[in-house]
């Protein structure tokens, strides 16, 4: 019984030294993938304003980041970045500048619908990892057996 005891034990502890590593990992990845969005969005900022480039095209610029960004962070990550891209957007490129306050009407349009944008992209995204991730969950647990899988459809035929 206390053999039985032992390595249970020893099992247990190998899992939970397993997960703790995997979460500084994944914390380590997150940090970085964080301090490198915050970077890009700055430094897109900063060449798109010293390029005089107007609300739009700046925009574009940030949409594509985001959703680079939304490919390796969680969703409220994403969201963190598409609120930090409206809020540069208002101050840095909507009139007038420097100040949260957004004067022209076609801004403030401008401005909610890069945000709806943002909301929709990073949301699909977000849909479309998991769904990847579900499959690929799938796809090891049918490594693990050793029996023949048919899947059948409601006609019966085989599919899979």
């Amino acid at each position: 019984m206390a053999r039985i005891a032992g390595e249970f034990r020893r099992r247990f502890d190998a899992s939970f030294m397993r997960l703790v590593e995997g979460d500084t990992r994944r914390g380590w990845w997150r940090g970085r993938v964080s301090l490198l969005g915050c970077l890009a969005l700055g430094m897109t900022t900063a060449v798109c304003y010293w390029l005089g480039l107007k609300l739009g095209a700046t925009a574009f610029l940030f949409l594509i980041i985001i959703i680079l960004l939304s490919l390796a962070v969680s969703m409220v990550m994403a969201l963190t970045f598409s609120l930090i891209a409206v809020v540069l957007l208002a101050v840095f490129f909507a009139e007038p500048r420097f100040s949260f306050e957004v004067i022209a009407a076609q801004d403030f349009w401008r401005l909610s619908h890069f945000l709806l944008a943002l909301l929709i992209v990073t949301g699909l995204v977000t849909r479309l990892r998991g769904l990847a991730s579900g499959r690929r969950e799938q796809a090891q647990l049918l490594n693990l057996t050793n029996d023949a899988i048919f899947v059948l459809d409601l006609g019966g035929t085989i599919t899979y």
